[in-house]
């Protein structure tokens, strides 16, 4: 099977630059236009769900065909340097979790990396790129305004789904026989 070449122009979508950080997400295009309406739901580590791409041509590209072959979509992603320094440099890891770049979705039950950072996606069979439909003509994801009330909310949904995890968790290895079992209520001391 003949590689299909990705055009010049499509190379400024896949790589980081002095204005951007780019991530990568693999997809299937019947979820592509949910995606762009909004946003990309993650775990909190964009890096769980997105490939951060560099800022060097030839290894943007070698990361683009290496990680991304599988699907027939590619979402790109645009987070402004300055947003994502500051993000990276609060939240570690966890970049979704601070509000200039993500939010807790209670319908998708989970963080959803903000519409306003997916810039657009790759047909993976004729490498064409399409801009989202849903921005403005004039894409600057910076004009975000920070959400003190998201940032709460995020935290403690994420909390409370880690009790959740946590219980249920503990709960399924009593079952299995993993963990003890809880001691009979009714217990008889004899000294």
């Amino acid at each position: 099977m003949k590689k299909k070449r990705l055009s010049r122009g499509y190379l400024d979508h896949i790589k980081s630059d002095d204005r951007y950080q780019v991530f990568l997400h693999r997809t299937s295009r019947d979820l592509v236009d949910r995606i762009m309406k909004t946003g990309l739901k993650s775990w909190g580590d964009i890096n769980s769900t997105a490939t951060n791409q560099p800022a060097n041509p030839k290894d943007a590209l070698s990361y683009y065909r290496m990680n991304h072959g599988t699907r027939d979509a590619v979402v790109v992603i645009k987070i402004p340097k300055k947003t994502y320094q500051i993000a990276k440099r609060e939240m570690g890891t966890d970049l979704v979790m601070h509000d200039d770049i993500g939010f807790y979705s209670e319908s998708a039950d989970s963080l959803v990396i903000h519409p306003r950072h997916v810039y657009g996606w790759i047909d993976k069979d004729t490498n064409e790129f399409f801009r989202n439909p849903y921005h403005p003509d004039k894409y600057d994801s910076e004009g975000l305004k920070p959400s003190k009330y998201f940032a709460k909310v995020t935290r403690a949904a994420l909390a409370e789904n880690l009790k959740r995890e946590k219980r249920a968790k503990n709960k399924k290895k009593a079952e299995t026989g993993n963990m003890l079992p809880p001691p009979p209520e009714n217990i008889e001391i004899i000294p």
